[in-house]
């Protein structure tokens, strides 16, 4: 329709969104999603390393502190883990 109107703006708008939708695919979106399971899990280990130090250390304060930050990239990764693609 917008080609039988001469609208390029609009031409050129529709064209950029079809190849958006061409990235979307299964496969892509697979592949996203491992990427951010990955960065989560690395997030996880580290989040676990800090409270491991902040227990050695005895620091009450610090150990909770750690404890939730931990607990925070555990609901970040069961997140994205239980999204759909």
């Amino acid at each position: 329709m917008a080609k039988s109107k001469g609208d390029a703006s609009r031409l050129a708008s529709l064209g950029r969104e079809r190849g958006q939708m061409a990235r979307c695919s299964d496969e892509g979106l697979k592949q996203k999603r491992k990427v951010a399971l990955d960065q989560a899990q690395k997030k996880i280990d580290k989040r676990a390393s800090e409270l491991e130090k902040a227990q050695a250390s005895g620091d009450a304060s610090r150990i909770k502190k750690a404890q939730r930050n931990l607990d925070s990239a555990r609901k970040a990764y069961a997140q994205i883990e239980n999204s759909p693609l």
